[in-house]
């Protein structure tokens, strides 16, 4: 690199003989080192095209996702996962009425946290991630103040959001409050990622005091903009209003977010007198879509359940279907 650089200075001070500056220079390059100039072209263009296929993938295209009422009393705000976007959002919108299952009806909005990969963001997101911790939160809070502004009616917004989202949410009601909050879906929260990492190296073999000297190597890899001393879904508990229903949905097999984090997040609420927090374990399903997986079919019913209970907008057939298996969770 440094070769390369003293040899950049070098032709730059070389007079044109195209009576083109830029392609001298280059032409000159390729010409000293045409194997690393290849390598760094090819980078380049796998670079821009995963960047391509991944903004198409992951975020969503405003045409996508039907605008809110103008009216609406009520709003579903989705908060996506790590390593994902705003496109998330759509597993949990009805889409027409033979599609199942669906956790919203209408009126869903979404949005992409900083590091969601984007055409017109930095494409790398361990440089700008933080993992629910101050960045996410505050932009958490605008879209909700931007709800509250943009609906003049709105009676109140769930909160729906999936692993790094759900845990983003609790920090949120516990450092901002629940003013106009509904309620809370909670899918796959961890209470700390740094007690995720533990437990995920662990069942890899690697002992606690290992995982100690490798931690601050394995969070900077995952989010440059993490925190050890920042907030922690776990530490938030007591500063969140207990009223707030909440439902938690899991998996026991869940590969990203180890599931006895998420039983944490649960028994500390329970623990803390959140008689309305609710918990629901399915048997299969994969971490960040568990919507669309076999036990999708009662996530469905039972959060309708949960709606309906709550007064909150809801299927009826769906929430008949999942009354007992939502009765069950209110007494776990």
């Amino acid at each position: 690199m440094k070769k390369t650089l003293i040899m950049l200075l070098a032709l730059m001070q070389q007079p044109s003989t195209s009576g083109n500056f830029v392609q001298d220079t280059l032409g000159s390059m390729i010409t000293a080192y045409p194997y690393k100039c290849a390598a760094a072209a090819t980078a380049v263009v796998i670079g821009c095209g995963w960047n391509w296929w991944h903004h198409k993938r992951y975020v969503l295209d405003p045409q996508e996702l039907p605008a809110p009422d103008k009216d609406a009393k009520h709003i579903t705000l989705f908060v996506h996962g790590a390593f994902d976007a705003s496109k998330q959002a759509l597993q949990m919108l009805r889409k027409d009425a033979d599609v199942a299952p669906y956790l919203v009806e209408k009126n869903l909005i979404t949005f992409n946290f900083d590091d969601s990969f984007a055409l017109s963001r930095i494409p790398f997101w361990c440089f700008k991630g933080c993992l629910a911790q101050d960045a996410d939160v505050a932009a958490l809070h605008a879209q909700i103040e931007e709800i509250k502004q943009n609906y003049p009616q709105l009676e109140g917004i769930t909160l729906v959001g999936i692993s790094r989202g759900a845990s983003a949410i609790i920090n949120y009601t516990g450092t901002h409050g629940t003013d106009k909050i509904a309620a809370c879906v909670l899918e796959s929260p961890f209470d700390s990622m740094e007690k995720l990492l533990e437990l995920r190296t662990q069942k890899r073999g690697v002992s606690p005091s290992l995982f100690q000297w490798i931690k601050p190597a394995l969070l900077a890899v995952i989010a440059g903009r993490y925190r050890t001393d920042g907030i922690q879904p776990i530490d938030m508990i007591n500063k969140i209003n207990a009223d707030i229903p909440t439902l938690i949905v899991a998996v026991e097999s869940d590969h990203a977010v180890p599931y006895a984090g998420t039983c944490a997040v649960y028994e500390a609420l329970r623990h803390r007198g959140a008689t309305r927090t609710h918990m629901l374990t399915l048997k299969a399903g994969r971490h960040g879509a568990l919507i669309k997986g076999s036990d999708g079919q009662q996530y469905q019913d039972v959060a309708h359940a949960f709606f309906k209970t709550y007064g909150l907008p809801h299927n009826t057939a769906f929430a008949e279907r999942g009354t007992a298996a939502f009765e069950q969770t209110l007494n776990a």
